[in-house]
């Protein structure tokens, strides 16, 4: 059909051609130069000018088809390849899957030599080394992925958890914060970078950092306040540091800063009776105990207390604070366990005895109490009634101690904490037997009111 078409068009220009050539006879001087002259029809000049536009639209149209089939080809030939490329990517993520690391970074070694514009390949290979405990070579394939993409904030957040585990803390902060300055809003990244300030005690930036997720956690009440209870804690922890580096006046008023926002947070009393001690004022250490004691009741104000007027030689002062309380309080089992094992801690035996006896009357059974039971019948020379009491007490396979114990975690430790070492939460710590004698009191008061009724 084009064929017939095109030998249609040559007619009716041969056919224009003859009929215009004997309308139009006059002849042009067409000049090739100034020695080179030629005589022609006008027809003739005109034919010739049409062909010659038509040949330079030809060859036009020839060069652009030919163009479009060399990109077409080219285009082919990178599918291809982009297929063979890609194809190493599904066999790196295959045994992956399977658990063949090394092939694993081979296909993807291989693959991001031919594409290394693919963010997910580095991170693929990043995780290889991760899972070998690696981390050198993972930051290494991460960092050049991080040229390609500074505000990647996946890449971004891999890299910090690889800096973290290879120790590199000041580069895991920096890492964190640039993702924080891309998204404010990333409560992750705002977490793990408190974490990081936490476990390194720069406690100042925890409470910054902490202030951020309290921020944009409102939404959830519950959450949010565990938030506040963890910045109360940062705040304690910021506290200690500054009475430890000298800076009393700046801890005193961190510690009543606490005590006005959450008056029911336990160790920011703790904290405030130590700024007293420090600066010398032990008066007004001892008030602070011992109204928090009166408000709250936790044996630890009562320990601390102890602890300091011991050291400052004055026991009498405490076995009269103990005697006060407990005739204010006869049936409180805790504070009478701490003024007998004080009794036994100053070799008045007999007192100590009879504390602890009232005790064990009451029906308590904890290895603690043996324990001190053992230790006072020793020291009156009655082995075989101290001997009975270390054998309940090794009944219960714990150590000669009386250690305080993480209401969260349930790890124990000889000294009181604002915040557990371990899992990091704030006013969690209690004796261990706090449980036994608090349910003993229950029950005495269930009973005591079946009883009345």
């Amino acid at each position: 059909m084009l064929l017939r078409f095109v030998f249609l068009v040559f007619i009716l220009v041969v056919l224009a051609f003859g009929y215009l050539s004997y309308h139009n006879s006059a002849q042009v001087a067409f000049f090739l130069s100034k020695e080179s002259q030629y005589t022609i029809s006008a027809v003739q000049l005109a034919f010739i000018s049409f062909f010659l536009g038509g040949f330079v639209v030809f060859v036009s149209y020839m060069a652009y088809d030919l163009q479009r089939a060399l990109e077409k080809w080219r285009l082919r030939r990178r599918e291809k390849k982009r297929g063979v490329v890609q194809e190493l990517y599904k066999q790196g993520i295959e045994a992956l899957r399977k658990g063949d690391r090394d092939k694993a970074k081979d296909f993807l070694t291989r693959y991001i030599e031919k594409d290394p514009t693919n963010i997910d390949a580095y991170i693929q290979l990043a995780g290889v080394y991760f899972k070998e405990e690696n981390y050198g070579e993972a930051i290494k394939v991460l960092s050049k992925a991080r040229l390609l993409e500074p505000n990647h904030t996946l890449l971004l957040t891999h890299l910090a958890t690889d800096y973290k585990k290879a120790q590199r803390m000041d580069d895991a902060i920096s890492t964190l914060e640039n993702i924080v300055d891309i998204n404010p809003t990333n409560i992750e990244a705002l977490r793990d970078l408190r974490d990081i300030y936490r476990s390194v005690k720069r406690w100042e930036d925890a409470c910054e950092t902490q202030k951020e997720i309290i921020r944009y956690t409102t939404s959830n009440r519950k959450k949010n306040d565990q938030e506040v209870k963890i910045l109360l804690g940062f705040k304690y922890e910021l506290g200690n540091y500054l009475l430890e580096e000298g800076a009393i006046e700046k801890a005193e008023k961190v510690f009543k800063e606490m005590i006005k926002q959450d008056k029911s947070f336990v160790p920011s009393y703790i904290g405030l009776g130590d700024a007293y001690y420090k600066k010398g004022k032990l008066e007004e250490a001892a008030d602070t105990w011992e109204k928090a004691f009166a408000a709250f009741g936790d044996i630890v104000f009562l320990h601390r207390l102890e602890e300091m007027l011991i050291k400052e030689e004055q026991p009498d002062r405490m076995l009269e604070g103990y005697r006060n309380i407990l005739a204010e309080r006869p049936d409180d089992l805790t504070v009478r366990f701490f003024f007998g094992k004080l009794c036994l801690r100053l070799e008045m035996v007999e007192e100590a005895l009879e504390q602890l006896l009232r005790i064990e009357a009451s029906g308590a059974d904890f290895p603690d109490l043996h324990y001190l039971l053992a230790e006072a019948y020793r020291r009156r020379g009655r082995y075989e009634k101290s001997v009975a009491e270390f054998q309940r007490a090794l009944y219960f396979k714990r150590k000669m101690l009386i250690p305080f114990v993480c209401s969260k975690c349930g790890k124990e430790f000889n000294k009181w904490s604002g915040c557990c070492p371990s899992c990091g939460m704030c006013n969690t710590f209690s004796l261990p037997f706090q449980r036994t004698i608090n349910e003993l009191e229950k029950g005495r008061e269930i009973v005591m009111g079946m009883s009345r009724s």
